[in-house]
């Protein structure tokens, strides 16, 4: 809320987009559109350094990022970064974070182009990412329309779970959450081929978790199905295990960097068998988009579901 009273509305004309989507937006030529995102991680707020190898971390500072240009159904190709870290860390981790970010950089054909480096207290990381979009392809939060079927890719709550599990000393219960939050997934290719459908009419990707993203389609209204929310087996597995709530991680945690879609309903049919055809990602539907103002209703067979979850919040994260 504060972001929104401060932030100005660029008055360039060749901004197509500023504040307020997964990416900015400026022209760039009469086929392509600029598109440009940041996001930084900061040591005990986005990761635990005693609990993340540095090589993890450097891929996952720029996948976090990539997630954005996906989401627009863009290209990534250019990035600068600014990395501040203590004196007392060792040359070889600093190596292995580079390493971390050439080794996807290079097989997405992205380029490191400059940065700046500093001293800091605690290790603080930011990545700015560009690429481009076909302007016939680019795909914005304000493309959801009423009677759209809304998707999600993937599994929802993995990472909240894993982060949990390493936050209680627990991650040998269940590598695979753990690695999910560690090495969150790239949803690059499945987003760019989703973009070519004219009937996919928006996307965005869920970086802070189900519940508070979707109050970001503040021009529409949600209506989702709780019971079709994709849980993996592995999640359920452990939740049963642990006695925790799995709807607590798939509604309120953060760090899936799944995608978002909405998608035409008379499409929606197609595009999915289309979809499933070429990727062995999930592509589920979740619910409906509806004329509104950005109010979100949830139900569960059939009847309301007042989800009380806690949403995700960089400044809520404990240390």
């Amino acid at each position: 809320e504060l972001l929104r009273d401060v932030l100005k509305a660029p008055k360039s004309p060749q901004v197509v987009l500023g504040p307020g989507d997964d990416c900015s937006a400026v022209e760039f030529d009469d086929e392509h559109y600029l598109i440009s995102t940041t996001d930084c991680l900061v040591e005990g707020y986005h990761f635990l350094r005693n609990h993340i190898r540095f090589c993890d971390l450097g891929y996952k500072s720029l996948a976090v990022n990539l997630s954005d240009i996906s989401a627009m159904g863009g290209i990534p190709l250019w990035c600068h970064l600014s990395f501040a870290f203590p004196k007392s860390l060792q040359d070889s981790d600093v190596k292995q974070f580079f390493s971390g970010i050439y080794n996807l950089s290079e097989k997405l054909g992205i380029e490191l182009l400059g940065g700046d480096l500093s001293a800091s207290e605690e290790i603080f990381i930011n990545i700015h990412l560009s690429g481009l979009v076909r302007k016939s392809n680019i795909k914005t939060r304000k493309g959801f329309s009423n009677g759209d079927i809304l998707c999600v890719t993937g599994d929802l709550g993995d990472s909240s779970a894993g982060l949990k599990l390493l936050l209680s000393a627990q991650e040998s219960i269940s590598k695979k959450l753990v690695q999910k939050h560690r090495l969150p997934p790239i949803r690059s290719s499945e987003a760019r081929h989703l973009a070519k459908w004219d009937g996919v009419t928006g996307m965005m990707d869920i970086s802070d978790g189900l519940a508070s993203d979707l109050l970001r389609l503040n021009h529409c209204d949600i209506e989702i199905d709780v019971d079709s929310l994709p849980l993996s087996k592995e999640l359920v597995r452990i939740c049963e295990t642990m006695n925790w709530d799995p709807y607590e991680f798939a509604f309120a945690g953060g760090e899936d960097y799944e995608l978002l879609i909405a998608i035409q309903q008379d499409s929606f049919e197609v595009i999915r068998s289309d979809f499933l055809k070429e990727f062995s990602t999930p592509l589920t539907a979740i619910g409906r988009v509806k004329a509104g103002n950005g109010h979100v209703n949830f139900l569960k067979s059939g009847h309301t579901y007042k989800q009380a979850y806690q949403p995700f919040s960089h400044f809520d994260f404990k240390k």
